[in-house]
C-alpha cells in the first residue's frame, strides 16, 4: 500500500472570456494521480473541461 503525500498545485481556469486562478493542497500517491484529482475536483465544482484547464505548478509539498 502507498502512502500519500501532499501535492500544492497553481494554475488557471478558463471560464467564459475570463481566467479564474485557482490553488489547491491535494493528497495523492504520486504527481501524477494529483493532476488527474485536481481535474476531477475542478471540474465538477466548476463545470469545466479538461481543455479549459491549465496548471502552472505541481510540487511536492516540503517540511511539516
Amino acid at each position: 500500500m502507498s502512502q500519500d503525500k501532499e501535492y500544492n498545485i497553481e494554475g488557471t481556469m478558463r471560464k467564459g472570456p475570463r481566467r479564474i486562478f485557482f490553488r489547491q493542497t491535494l493528497m495523492a500517491p504520486n504527481e501524477k494521480m494529483a493532476v488527474e484529482r485536481a481535474y476531477a475536483l475542478i471540474g465538477s465544482r466548476h463545470k469545466a473541461k479538461r481543455n479549459q484547464i491549465k496548471f502552472s505548478k505541481v510540487e511536492e509539498k516540503q517540511g511539516p
